[in-house]
């Protein structure tokens, strides 16, 4: 059984996110373009990298991520707030 863990991650900012649990996983869409990896995340539009190799490209979205998600959102006195619970989905293998 995988162990929850408490996170503590410095923003650039100065301020600290703390999380507890597993990490988030969102998907990723990556691809060679000739001599680069080219790459960006479905789930958070505008987290897109272009690296030499493979393993800088997944963390340098990995950071877009975090930097996405740490971003402040600014509050505005008459909104609300909130989150949304979505199922995972039932992927199929693509047939050919």
């Amino acid at each position: 059984m995988k162990r929850n863990t408490l996170i503590k991650h410095l923003t650039k900012n100065g301020a600290y996110l703390i999380r507890q649990g597993s990490p988030m996983k969102y998907r990723a869409v990556i691809k060679r373009s000739g001599d680069w990896w080219i790459g960006w995340l479905i789930d958070l539009p505008g987290v897109n990298a272009q690296e030499r190799t493979r393993d800088e490209l997944l963390e340098s979205l990995r950071v877009g991520a975090e930097d996405m998600l740490a971003t402040d959102v600014p509050f505005i006195s008459d909104a609300q707030l909130t989150t949304i619970d979505v199922p995972n989905p039932n992927w199929l293998p693509e047939r050919a």
